[in-house]
């Protein structure tokens, strides 16, 4: 689970290899199918934008700003490489937690 702030980006990170182990490189934002449930556990992909961007060598990232306080779920599916969708939940606070 990671920790995050209300209206503050949240960034994660996940790879992408094929069945023998190999780094995929070179997949682009549309090439992944996203769905992001806030906490009431709506589907809201379509109003709150997530990003997925290539880092390197496979390593991918993705990134959104979450508007409400709870916990939220997002699930990225490639159709080639993870058909069952790679998931993160995070927790969403008001405020931080150092002061």
């Amino acid at each position: 689970m990671t920790l995050g702030r209300i209206n503050t980006a949240l960034l994660d990170y996940f790879v992408v290899i094929d069945g023998g182990g190999t780094l995929i490189t070179g997949l682009v934002q549309g090439d992944f199918t996203l769905a992001l449930y806030n906490p009431s556990g709506t589907e809201v992909s379509g109003t709150i934008a997530v990003t997925i961007a290539e880092l390197a060598l496979g390593n991918y990232s993705t990134t959104f700003t979450p508007d409400a306080v709870g916990a939220w779920l997002l699930v990225v599916t490639h159709a080639t490489y993870f058909s069952y969708g790679k998931r993160t939940s995070y927790q969403v606070f008001s405020g931080l937690f150092d002061g």
